[in-house]
């Protein structure tokens, strides 16, 4: 089984480098989909792609030689702007896709602000929260941004409960506003909203796991990237693949070779 990045480019679209029969797609914003159909790119196919879309900017194929990448028709999935996406080649065991916002419960939020929020008198800062869950509910994600009373970003973090409302997972952390948050970027505010600390974009459900996938955006000012984490009782946040994309390559007044 293969887990690779995918590109989406509307109307029905996606370009990768995995050759297979069909692909699962996992989409932006709780979609998916699959892929069928394929056809390898020629070079200069690939190369009005990137500069029509500014999709696959890192892949620069040899101009003499088979590229590698092939284009696939997107069935049951909506594409509105070119994207990235993940593809399965075949699905997890009992595997569910899908997302959707929800609401914590007052103890849930209480839960996670019990955590992240100062707790000392004249606390003056702002708290944002955003969560989502899984179609059926089993589980829900809320994520926590904590401002100080100045807007800079001071803590955040990220809460797994379960369908009975228990705290399953957390992951948090305190931020140094002296560090870079990226390259090139400035560090977050309250003005930003909590979309520049948290993006998730999907979830996946599958019995080899106890907890779900979570696919989020990880992007960044120069880079496109998407990224994939489970969760851990014990450890919190638990990496399992990131792909990043330098997308300035890929800009209308760069070159392309």
């Amino acid at each position: 089984m293969q887990v690779e990045l995918a590109w989406l480019v509307p109307p029905s679209t996606l370009i990768t480098t995995v050759n297979a029969e069909r692909l699962d797609v996992i989409g932006r914003a709780g979609a998916s989909g699959f892929a069928v159909q394929p056809r390898e790119l020629s070079a200069g196919e690939l190369k009005s792609l990137k500069r029509a879309h500014r999709v696959a900017c890192d892949l620069e194929p040899d101009p003499n030689a088979k590229t590698g990448v092939y284009s696939f028709t997107v069935k049951q999935l909506t594409i509105d702007e070119p994207s990235q996406a993940v593809v399965l080649t075949k699905p997890f065991p009992g595997q569910t896709i899908g997302m959707k916002e929800a609401t914590a419960s007052a103890a849930q939020d209480a839960a996670a602000r019990g955590v992240l929020v100062p707790t000392e008198p004249g606390f003056a800062g702002k708290v944002l929260s955003r969560s989502v869950s899984d179609p059926a509910g089993r589980f829900l994600l809320s994520f926590y941004a904590v401002y100080g009373s100045d807007g800079p970003l001071e803590r955040d973090g990220e809460f797994l409960f379960g369908k009975d409302a228990n705290l399953l997972a957390k992951d948090w952390k305190t931020e140094d506003p002296s560090k870079p948050w990226c390259a090139d970027c400035g560090f977050p505010s309250v003005e930003d909203g909590i979309e520049l600390v948290h993006r998730p974009e999907n979830m996946i459900l599958t019995s080899a796991l106890s907890f779900p996938i979570l696919v989020a955006d990880s992007s960044t000012i120069e880079g496109r990237s998407t990224s994939l984490r489970t969760y851990s009782s014990r450890a919190g946040k638990v990496p399992l693949k990131q792909w990043y994309e330098y997308v300035v390559t890929c800009s209308d007044d760069e070159p392309l070779e």
